[in-house]
């Protein structure tokens, strides 16, 4: 049996909550003391426990938590369809790109009879023979679909707009890291609402670091490193952020004045 898993690791979203974190977790360090222990049921169990427990913290951190008696291939689909468009610095919009992770969630999806034919979680009357290629398919299915979710799932949790509308109230940004929370909350395809909900936002805050930053026509005022509500330099951020507004104001009005 092929042990690379027990080289392998996954990547913790820099923004994901810790215990949201040790669900994921608890089941990689599971499939990997599976593997080292050829313990091939509990392998091929774990496999699926990973996929699930990655798939339902994407739905816990989109706001829309799956029910606890949720059919596997429910959660599995809900999930890959909230994070399939999700923009962000580094993740591609490829089409390509887009099926080639489909078909990586069609192999995450056939771990459920996998499990159900040679995994835990069932008494049998006889064991089945679990060869070398069914423990490799199944963990392989499952580390490349997680990897894939987990890389979108940073930038799902900072692109949510209730956090935003709520740290553009009160927190503090870093230089180009508002502009990343905007892309990140794909505004193009947000709700008008929603939108309407950050613009209106940002008006106010970039109306206080007009104040700040000196009345037009006037000597500019002293560099600062944040503006009031904490965001940065309007030199540096304002220009991203605003063309980000403009475009998903753009393509939005063009989405909902198309026919049919």
């Amino acid at each position: 049996m092929n042990t690379h898993v027990l080289q392998a690791e996954i990547l913790k979203p820099k923004a994901l909550d810790p215990t949201a974190w040790a669900a994921i977790r608890d089941c990689f360090d599971r499939l990997q003391g599976a593997v080292r222990a050829n313990d091939r049921p509990l392998a091929i169990g774990s496999a699926k426990d990973l996929v699930e427990a990655t798939a339902r913290v994407v739905l816990d951190s989109r706001g829309q938590p799956a029910g606890s008696n949720e059919e596997y291939d429910k959660v599995l689909n809900l999930a890959h369809r909230a994070i399939e468009y999700q923009p962000g610095p580094g993740l591609s919009p490829d089409a390509a790109v887009r099926q080639a992770a489909n078909s990586a969630k069609k192999l995450a999806a056939q771990l459920r009879e996998l499990r159900n034919s040679y995994g835990t979680g069932h008494g049998r009357s006889t064991l089945p023979l679990i060869e070398d290629e069914v423990i490799e398919t199944c963990v392989d299915g499952a580390l490349l679909w997680t990897r894939w979710a987990l890389r979108r799932l940073q930038f799902l949790i900072i692109g949510s707009v209730q956090q935003l509308v709520t740290d553009l109230h009160s927190s503090t940004f870093s230089t180009g890291d508002l502009a990343t929370r905007l892309q990140a909350a794909d505004l193009p395809r947000l709700p008008f609402e929603n939108q309407r909900r950050l613009g209106g936002r940002l008006a106010n805050v970039r109306r206080g670091t007009r104040s700040r930053s000196g009345k037009t026509g006037s000597k500019p005022a002293r560099p600062v490193k944040t503006m009031p509500h904490g965001l940065p330099d309007t030199a540096k951020e304002w220009p991203n952020v605003s063309s980000l507004m403009l475009r998903a104001r753009s393509e939005s009005t063009c989405t909902r004045s198309a026919p049919g």
